[in-house]
C-alpha cells in the first residue's frame, strides 16, 4: 500500500544585523549551504548514562560549494551491549553552490535491506532526494522526498494516508537478540514518520529532515541487567548562512 506524506511549513525567522556574517565560510550569493546526507544517525545512553555524542553512517557532506559521495556496504553497530542497527547497503551524495544569482544545495540517498535494535523497524529498502535553493530575496525553499518499501514497525506494517507528520508508540514489544541478554529484550518507544525542523546554530540556521526516525528505551529480559535509551533517524541536514527572512520546507514521505 502507497503512503504519502506532505508536511508543510513557513517559518518567519528574525534575525539581527549583528548575524550577517557567516560563520560557516564566506561567499558572494546571499546564502552558503553546507549539507549533510546520511543513511542514519544515531545516538545512545547505556543504563541512565548520559547520552553518546550524535554518530552518522554513510555521511556524505558538502561545505559551501563542491559536491561529495559516498557508499557502503554490510554496515552494522553495537551500543551498550546491543546490536543497534544493520544495513545490507547505503550509498549517499550531497552538492552545494554558492553564487550571486543563487545558492542552492541538493542531496540523494538509497540504502537497502534496513534492520534496526533486533528487528524492531525493518525496510527492504529507501530513495530519497532533497534540495533547497535561496534568492537574493533572502528565502530559502526545501523539500524532500522519501519513498520505503515493506516498513514494519513493532511487528506491524504501516499503512494508511497521512497529511502530516505522525508518531506510533510500542509498549513492552519483545525482540529475540540472540547472543545478547539470555536472547531476549523489550522495547518501548516510538516510530515518527515525517520529522523535519529548523534550529538555530550561533550565527548560522539549520533545517533537518527525518523521513523515518525511531527512539525509545530496550531493556534486558534476565541477565545481564542492562538498558540503552536510543535514538535512530534516517538524517538530512543543510545548514546555511544567516540572513534569512523566511524559510519554506515541504517533506513528502511514501511507504510502499
Amino acid at each position: 500500500m502507497r503512503t504519502k506524506l506532505l508536511v508543510p511549513t513557513l517559518l518567519s525567522v528574525l534575525l539581527s544585523g549583528a548575524l550577517a556574517s557567516s560563520a560557516m565560510g564566506q561567499g558572494t550569493g546571499p546564502v552558503a549551504f553546507d549539507v549533510t546526507e546520511s543513511a542514519l544517525a544515531w545516538s545512545a545512553a547505556c543504563n541512565g548514562g548520559p547520552d553518546s555524542p550524535p554518530l552518522l553512517v554513510d555521511p556524505s557532506i558538502t561545505d559551501v560549494s563542491g559536491s561529495n559521495g559516498n557508499q557502503g556496504s554490510n554496515l552494522s553497530a553495537n551500543a551498550c551491549g546491543f546490536p543497534l542497527y544493520a544495513l545490507s547497503s547505503a550509498d549517499s551524495t550531497t552538492n552545494a553552490s554558492d553564487t550571486v544569482e543563487l545558492d542552492d544545495a541538493g542531496g540523494s540517498s538509497t540504502w537497502e535491506g534496513l534492520y534496526l535494535l533486533g528487528g524492531i523497524l525493518t525496510a527492504d529498502s529507501k530513495t530519497e532526494t532533497d534540495a533547497c535553493a535561496a534568492s537574493s530575496a533572502q528565502t530559502v525553499n526545501c523539500s524532500d522526498t522519501a519513498t520505503f518499501t515493506n516498513v514494519s514497525f513493532a511487528g506491524r506494517y504501516i499503512t494508511g494516508d497521512f497529511t502530516s507528520k505522525q508518531t506510533f508508540y510500542a509498549s513492552d514489544f519483545a525482540v529475540s537478540l540472540s547472543g545478547y541478554c539470555d536472547g531476549l529484550a523489550d522495547f518501548t518507544g516510538s516510530l515518527t514518520v515525517g520529522d523535519t525542523s529548523l534550529q538555530n546554530h550561533g550565527n548560522s540556521e539549520a533545517i533537518t529532515f527525518s523521513p523515518l526516525s525511531v527512539s525509545g528505551t530496550l531493556t534486558c529480559i534476565g541477565l545481564p541487567l542492562k538498558t540503552m535509551n536510543v535514538q535512530l533517524k534516517d538524517y538530512d541536514d543543510w545548514t546555511f548562512d544567516v540572513p534569512v527572512k523566511e524559510v519554506y520546507r515541504t517533506l513528502n514521505v511514501s511507504l510502499e
